[in-house]
């Protein structure tokens, strides 16, 4: 009898630890549960939410699928925390919860950032076998920033290492630095991906070596949070990188941007403030290698300009080259625009083809420059790219193909009878 006891007691002992072992989901967490689990755990995601809330009885289950996995590694637990009870609701209000769900990850007690992905199983679990450390803000893995015009939006990429700023804690990160060497960037941006690896291997040099209050920081200067903050900052062109005294700017880093260069500037920052270099007041289109926002205009690198496309720039010139030329088919283009860097290589080829050809060229206008602003305004440029044929001055209809190809460009213009007059305007 009393072997019978302690075998019943033995499984009554057993059973919430095998419930669990079992179910393996999400914690249920209360204001005291809560601390306890934070405080002692490496790495705590935790859902706000109430139960009245579509989109956490949505986010609910894959919270739990994503909770079986996560929690297999030691360390690591994910809980929700019921802000509609009231026990609940002064835990709530102290976390700053103003919206539900809201997930928050957490690391021995201190929050490390709001969980801003989607709330898929997939992502839950890819964030917590890799997350943030302390000083750290990982960025969601897509871009929640504003899309450009006819332009598919971007993914975003991680640079480890590297300490991600937005509006919320870019002052609290400068100001408890010494120096931060600031990338701000684009997503779309090509010469943004081009430096991201260089800038995060420099990171990761002086991760080695570390100098004491220096680190490196990137901020998405597309999502939609951050555009105010960069416009303040008189962000202009992507990359721009700026060494960053506490909230000041201490010097624009203006060499090549390569991993070497970017350990020496932030290992060693000058002693003295270095006022920006001054930008001279007539500047040919490619003396720049750095990607300019619309606001600020962008004059491509030679190299990434058509070899055998007329560049058309301001009003003036445009008139000029449509009046002289039976026809002209141009093509209205942003230097940033996917579909654009697509075209471009096709539509080069035909203009090559078509060398030769009286009366009938092939020309651009880069919308991105200031000088084409009005110009790209009064043609009624919605999108990028756009082609539009010009006859005789005027304009005679648009050109549709997608996706461009050369042999549609030349069939198109050859077919164009050199006497006829122009067509109608669609």
């Amino acid at each position: 009898m009393l072997l019978e006891n302690q075998s019943l007691l033995a499984i009554l002992l057993l059973l919430p630890i095998l419930a669990h072992s079992v179910s393996a989901e999400a914690l249920e967490l209360d204001a005291a549960s809560f601390h306890k689990t934070i405080d002692t755990n490496d790495g705590s995601l935790v859902m706000f939410y109430a139960p009245w809330c579509p989109h956490c009885v949505e986010a609910k289950p894959k919270f739990n699928n994503a909770a079986k996995e996560v929690t297999k590694e030691p360390g690591k637990v994910m809980g929700m925390v019921d802000c509609d009870e009231k026990k609940n609701q002064d835990l709530c209000a102290k976390e700053k919860i103003e919206g539900y769900p809201t997930i928050k990850f957490y690391s021995k007690g201190k929050l490390i950032q709001d969980f801003e992905d989607d709330n898929s199983e997939k992502a839950l679990i890819e964030f917590m076998k890799n997350p943030p450390k302390e000083g750290e803000k990982r960025p969601p893995s897509s871009s929640t920033g504003s899309e450009k015009d006819d332009q598919d939006s971007e993914p975003d990429t991680f640079m480890a290492g590297v300490t991600y700023l937005g509006a919320g804690n870019y002052s609290e990160i400068l100001n408890s630095h010494e120096f931060v060497l600031v990338f701000y960037y684009a997503p779309w941006c090509p010469h943004c991906k081009d430096s991201k690896p260089k800038f995060e291997k420099a990171a990761k040099d002086l991760e080695a070596k570390p100098v004491a209050g220096n680190i490196l920081a990137a901020i998405n200067c597309d999502q939609k949070d951050n555009q105010k903050l960069c416009e303040d900052e008189k962000v202009e062109g992507y990359p721009t990188i700026r060494l960053m005294k506490k909230r000041e700017m201490w010097a624009e880093f203006e060499d090549e941007i390569e991993a070497k260069p970017l350990l020496d500037f932030i290992s060693n920052p000058p002693k003295e403030k270095v006022p920006p270099t001054p930008v001279e007041e007539e500047k040919k289109p490619g003396d720049s290698g750095k990607e300019e926002s619309a606001a600020g205009g962008q004059a491509e690198k030679p190299e990434d300009k058509m070899k055998h496309v007329t560049y058309l720039e301001g009003s003036e010139q445009f008139d000029e080259s449509i009046k002289s030329n039976k026809y002209v088919l141009v093509m209205f283009y942003a230097p940033w625009c996917p579909h654009c860097q697509q075209a471009k290589p096709a539509f080069d080829k035909a203009a090559e083809g078509l060398v030769g050809a009286q009366g009938k060229v092939l020309a651009a206008v880069n919308c991105d420059v200031k000088a084409n602003e009005k110009l790209c305004e009064d043609q009624k440029v919605e999108g990028f790219p756009t082609f539009m044929l010009f006859s005789d001055g005027k304009k005679s209809q648009d050109y549709a193909e997608a996706p461009i190809t050369e042999a549609g460009v030349k069939t198109f213009m050859e077919k164009l009878p050199a006497d006829a007059a122009a067509k109608d305007e669609l």
